[in-house]
């Protein structure tokens, strides 16, 4: 609860109008979580989530290339994340580049403790225009 001066309450639990949790959105195909196996292997503590822009990125890409594999996406995605974060000035917030075959995209990534449902961070892959 946000609160006020002299501890008054901004907005109490029954002011809430609308929440969307993050099991709402794997469920609705929105997000994906990308396999905590690979995740731990990059060395990420915290599960890590991509939208479903991100993962149409990966899907078109393995279309158009036979050669790649969405195993091998999912690394150079995890890995230039990392990359980014280690120069990093403090922030939730990253934005980062991943090239995928052959072609520069930009991503945007949110550490984030806000789901309603599930107070533990995580970190979510995203495009810009997913914000």
């Amino acid at each position: 609860m946000t609160k006020l001066f002299n501890d008054k309450e901004i907005f109490g639990e029954d002011d809430i109008i609308y929440s969307y949790t993050r099991e709402e959105a794997i469920e609705d195909g929105l997000q994906f979580q990308i396999p905590l196996e690979l995740t731990k292997e990059a060395g990420y503590i915290y599960p890590v989530y991509c939208t479903d822009s991100v993962n149409q990125i990966i899907d078109n890409a393995l279309i158009s290339n036979k050669m790649l594999d969405r195993t091998g996406i999912l690394w150079d995605v995890l890995a230039t994340l990392k990359i980014a974060i280690r120069l990093m000035v403090e922030s939730p917030e990253v934005k980062f580049h991943t090239i995928i075959n052959g072609k520069d995209y930009e991503f945007f990534s949110q550490v984030s403790a806000l789901d309603i449902d599930d107070p533990k961070p995580a970190i979510t892959i995203m495009r810009v225009e997913d914000l």
